[in-house]
């Protein structure tokens, strides 16, 4: 993701690959919290979690109560958009989660180009999330930058790669590649996209 004059951006790194953007229109009438999903365009990874909810681990040891915090909220607003349980938090001391159908959430400097936000997709639905906070030590932008508004947008805009979502070509949704926490929403395309994984497992 890219912002204005900062030119800072959010991507999701495919580690393991074999996986591939899959461009789909819905044809099912799917209908989540008064969203028709026939005809949306959407577009998902190959390498998504092969089972819903996703378990989504917060290690209690090394980030801070403020992190756990909006890691939880944004599980909560995934879980609130698609008006069922798509991912679920768990909290433990250690962070040491290599089951399928998880994402393990990090804080720590990423120190690749401009990014403060990367997923990295294993094999079986297993990723790594990699969100910079103000925590976070040796972090790319000034603390002040950090707000817990883009916090929260560049946790969801991560999870939600994890879940097995690719950019979108709207810039008001949360899975634009521009970040703007003041306008950016769970879009229509969001939901269904994700629909369509969950009704596919």
């Amino acid at each position: 993701m890219t912002t204005g004059n900062l030119g800072w951006w959010l991507s999701a790194l495919i580690v393991v690959c074999g996986c591939s953007t899959q461009t789909n229109i819905v044809a099912e009438d799917v209908r989540l919290n008064e969203i028709s999903c026939v005809g949306v365009k959407t577009h998902t990874s190959t390498n998504a979690p092969t089972e819903f909810p996703v378990r989504v681990i917060l290690n209690t040891n090394v980030l801070s109560e403020q992190d756990v915090e909006i890691f939880v909220e944004s599980a909560e607003r995934i879980n609130s958009a698609m008006g069922q349980t798509i991912v679920t938090p768990v909290t433990n001391e250690t962070g040491d989660d290599s089951a399928p159908n998880t994402v393990v959430m990090f804080t720590t400097a990423i120190h690749s180009g401009k990014a403060i936000g990367l997923t990295t997709h294993h094999t079986e639905g297993h990723s790594f999330v990699q969100v910079e906070t103000s925590s976070t030590v040796g972090a790319l932008m000034p603390q002040s930058f950090y707000t817990h508004e883009m916090v929260l947008e560049v946790a969801t805009h991560e999870m939600l790669h994890a879940l097995g979502l690719e950019h979108e070509a709207d810039q008001g949704s949360l899975m634009a590649s521009e970040a703007d926490p003041s306008h950016h929403a769970i879009s229509a395309e969001t939901v269904c996209g994700l629909a369509q994984l969950v009704l596919t497992k």
